[in-house]
């Protein structure tokens, strides 16, 4: 198996962002995380996708192996957008497919927006196209937590560091947060694997809550919506009907605002349903870039062709 990783510069930083690439094929996959969140959530889709695609997965600066931001400034979607756009760069790739999960999805549309002759197919996962927080828990209230959550976090991050790495480490506390968790239907307890939750929970814990409030801030004040209904690449959508982080109905909204899009609805699917349900999410993918990436892939190479003869 061909396994390629390294350090790019992120965007107007001298910070270094981690990048790992595998596999080997004609089409390459480019997966982006949710905020907090390290690759954890995409392994089952790696496992399977990069024995026949190249598959990438990076950690956005100050998560995982990526370095803390020297300026905070540059946690935006917009930047993430472009860090991505670096690890392609550096591993000179000219065009993928790219995935995202949760925040990751508004990251990728705002990818298309920059670099859309970048883009041979979009897989919004289990997210919004923009403004989540109106819509988290499906609540009126949830804005009010998101204020709150906002100014903790930019006034006291030593302290919530410091809590959450108390609260999230201990073993019988992970125990506790995944029963309560199934309980308010965060996860769907049947079907989650616990080592991987336990492995999500270690990464919060380590995440600087101020790099965590920046990014959630410029989460809640980015949109697409504008941009969905230009969409000219193929878009697969993949929501779950027990997601109360990113309700079912924003990703019903945005297969009737995207033209040609396809929707997978996961039953019993939760906001982790990328590690809850991999072998139907990895079935469909497949079909989508057999089928639909791999046909606008022809189609575009034929246009090149053709400008090539002259014709």
């Amino acid at each position: 198996m061909q396994v390629q990783e390294g350090y790019v510069k992120a965007v107007n930083l001298e910070n270094k962002l981690y990048y790992r690439a595998v596999g080997s094929g004609d089409i390459t996959l480019l997966a982006v995380n949710g905020i907090g969140v390290s690759t954890i959530f995409w392994k089952y889709i790696q496992d399977y996708m990069q024995y026949k695609y190249r598959f990438i997965t990076m950690d956005y600066i100050g998560h995982g192996r990526s370095e803390e931001p020297d300026d905070l400034k540059h946690m935006t979607i917009e930047n993430m957008a472009k860090d991505a756009n670096r690890v392609l760069e550096e591993l000179k790739i000219d065009k993928a497919v790219l995935l995202g999960h949760s925040m990751g999805s508004q990251v990728i549309f705002e990818f298309y927006r920059l670099f859309p002759d970048k883009v041979l197919g979009l897989v919004p996962t289990l997210g919004s196209f923009g403004h989540p927080v109106y819509t988290f828990f499906d609540s009126e209230y949830s804005i009010f937590l998101y204020y709150a959550g906002v100014f903790l976090m930019g006034n006291f991050p030593k302290a919530l560091n410091k809590i959450t790495s108390i609260l999230l480490q201990p073993k019988f506390m992970k125990e506790l947060i995944i029963k309560i968790g199934g309980k308010i239907s965060l996860i769907n307890p049947v079907l989650i694997p616990k080592h991987d939750i336990f492995q999500y929970l270690e990464h919060v814990a380590r995440v600087d809550k101020k790099v965590f409030g920046y990014l959630m801030k410029s989460m809640q004040e980015h949109t697409a919506e504008d941009l969905l209904p230009k969409i000219k690449t193929p878009v697969f959508i993949i929501a779950g009907d027990m997601d109360i982080f990113t309700p079912v109905k924003l990703s019903e909204d945005m297969h009737k605002m995207i033209p040609n899009s396809q929707l997978l609805i996961l039953n019993g699917g939760s906001h982790a349903a990328l590690i809850e349900q991999p072998e139907l999410i990895n079935c469909r993918l497949e079909k989508f870039i057999e089928n639909d990436v791999k046909k606008q892939l022809k189609k575009s190479r034929g246009k090149v062709q053709r400008k090539k003869d002259g014709k």
